[in-house]
């Protein structure tokens, strides 16, 4: 195989781990809505759920302790995934020329009778050498880091499921004490209401 088609498989490479570390940044900010609406969710419930008996309580805080604990390891996940593992970029288009200029320079000084083609090809041939070496390098670290990530992205996943999973389990409580109401609040029963209005007429 010749460097130019080696080079465009490892540039293709190098671009497919770049564009894939983006899609695995978007599955994580659509689980960090999934979060933000759970916690949003138990906050908005809490006024209601501090209303129930002591044991439903008792439970709800067990269930947000939980949570608590789900939400720690949820932002040890986060920082696993995106701060890390940092990635290896080529060098910059400036870096480039001036490893070719470096390159002229070194052939012509060994071989100050060259012609201007023989130069040129010993630049293009190590030039290109240059360019494997560095889409290689650089795409083996990122995919080494992907598949890091994507295993970091599973356990978020998975937190994320548990932490809506309780959410609902807590909203079955609200639903509960919404339905159920304050028993302070009841209003007395005919009976009572009877016998005052028979008291007052005696």
């Amino acid at each position: 195989m010749d460097l130019e088609k080696r080079l465009d498989i490892y540039r293709s490479d190098y671009f497919f781990h770049i564009d894939f570390k983006e899609k695995i940044y978007t599955r994580m900010a659509i689980f960090s809505v999934f979060i933000t609406a759970g916690i949003t969710a138990n906050f908005s419930m809490q006024d209601e759920l501090m209303k129930l008996g002591c044991s439903q309580l008792t439970i709800i805080i067990i269930f947000w302790l939980m949570s608590a604990l789900i939400l720690v390891f949820i932002i040890y996940a986060f920082f696993c995934i995106t701060s890390l593992k940092s990635d290896e970029l080529v060098n910059s288009n400036s870096e480039m020329e001036s490893y070719r200029d470096t390159l002229r320079q070194h052939y012509i000084s060994y071989a100050p009778n060259a012609t201007e083609t023989e130069i040129n090809d010993y630049i293009n041939e190590q030039f290109l050498i240059y360019l494997i070496s560095q889409y290689s390098s650089c795409s083996t670290i990122c995919f080494e880091n992907n598949v890091y990530r994507q295993k970091w992205l599973a356990r978020l996943a998975i937190s994320s499921y548990l932490l809506l999973i309780i959410t609902f389990v807590v909203s079955m409580f609200f639903l509960y004490q919404k339905f159920e109401g304050d028993p302070g609040d009841a209003k007395p029963n005919n009976s009572t209401t009877t016998t005052t209005t028979t008291n007052k007429s005696d």
